[in-house]
């Protein structure tokens, strides 16, 4: 695993897609996604997220929150850092700039194992470099926090993938590692500055940045992207009998207080790559570059292991993709109207598009399952398993 340099270690830019090298949580990788379409945006922005093409599609109700996201967003075009000249400017740093910055690295969790022992069954030996006193902040911190109940799933969500991702990531290393150890996976920042579409001065800008990227020794490349699925869901209880009096009512309620969350077991089932995440993959392919041909997404579970699928890139589909975004760029953001529930559901070639969206299905591959007691975990304090939102 190769992870990028800290943001104060880079002091210039020669070409736009040198902005690659700023890792992800970095001011400076927050700072390129102003006016920017990038893949959080893209489904939104392609109307996917609609309710009727959301019907369409199949894609759940949960996910349907429409485009203003993407399109307020996409107005922050003052902000939109194009030019090589305002790269340079703008984003390299010297080393007592670093107070704009509290690096996390994600290094800090990859040992590499010598080449000379080969006797364990992964490719990194994975510990946590972290003092007891900052375990016991981390604690107290999780433990301490206080969220509105029905935004409580929604926070442990995010904090469930943003702990798992670097186990996730691990589960891809140790497989693709088995299958040919020449292989080599690289953290990245965002791509795509250096795109012909990009330089030209169009005022669509997009990027994508892909969880890492897989190098392999014949010089092809492909996108990993990790999903974790939390297995936090809510507990769902009987009412309350009419009969029962008012001090065994307040008990019983306190004690479904404390238990009102509970895990589960669900193992991942067809679709294997949900369609709201197709246009993730495909943007992140072609800001990658063009030796880039597939991407890879592992979809971890708690408790049921893990998927390794594969989806083949189409630049048919690209350029259409790139079409409707121009089009959302042109008939909203530019023209400042706000988008209008649905708003390309009339367009018969949106139909077909929609129609082209479901068949890449068949360009999906499941290459593994990798069952739960093989997916290597980070070694705590005296070899044990840490608790998985300190993972």
């Amino acid at each position: 695993f190769d992870p990028l340099p800290l943001p104060t270690r880079i002091h210039s830019i020669n070409h736009p897609e040198d902005v690659r090298y700023f890792r992800q949580e970095s001011w400076q990788w927050d700072a390129l996604h102003y006016g920017r379409c990038t893949t959080s945006k893209a489904s939104a922005a392609l109307g996917f997220l609609e309710p009727n093409a959301g019907k369409a599609l199949g894609i759940p109700v949960g996910f349907r929150k429409g485009a203003m996201e993407a399109y307020e967003r996409l107005a922050k075009q003052i902000g939109c850092i194009q030019s090589l000249e305002d790269m340079q400017v703008l984003l390299t740093t010297d080393d007592k700039d670093a107070t704009y910055y509290q690096p996390h690295r994600k290094q800090s969790w990859l040992w590499k194992i010598p080449t000379s022992n080969q006797t364990r069954p992964f490719a990194a030996r994975y510990a946590a470099r972290q003092t007891a006193v900052e375990r016991e902040q981390r604690r107290k911190e999780l433990k301490s926090r206080k969220i509105d109940d029905h935004r409580l799933i929604r926070s442990f969500r995010l904090d469930w993938g943003n702990s798992q991702e670097a186990t996730s990531i691990l589960t891809a290393l140790n497989y693709f590692w088995q299958k040919d150890p020449g292989i080599r996976i690289k953290e990245v920042g965002m791509c795509g500055a250096g795109l012909p579409h990009n330089i030209t001065g169009e005022s669509l800008q997009v990027g994508a940045t892909p969880d890492a990227l897989i190098y392999y020794p014949n010089g092809t490349v492909e996108a990993l992207e990790v999903k974790n699925h939390c297995p936090l869901i809510r507990t769902h209880f009987p009412q309350i009998p009419s009969h029962v009096d008012s001090h065994e009512r307040n008990t019983i309620k306190r004690n479904r207080q404390r238990m009102r969350y509970t895990f589960r077991r669900k193992p991942i089932t067809e679709p294997y790559l949900p369609i709201q995440y197709i246009p993730q993959l495909m943007m992140e392919m072609m800001c990658v570059g063009p030796k880039c041909h597939s991407a890879v997404m592992v979809r971890q579970t708690a408790l049921e292991g893990a998927l390794i699928i594969r989806l083949y890139r189409d630049d048919t589909w690209i350029d259409e993709m790139m079409y409707w975004l121009s089009k959302f760029q042109e008939d909203f953001v530019d023209k400042q109207i706000p988008p209008r529930s649905n708003f390309f559901w009339k367009n018969p070639r949106y139909r077909k598009f929609l129609e082209q969206t479901r068949n890449l299905t068949s360009n999906v591959e499941l290459l593994d399952h990798i069952p739960n007691d093989a997916i290597q975990r980070m070694s705590g304090i005296r070899g044990h398993i840490p608790h998985p939102f300190l993972e």
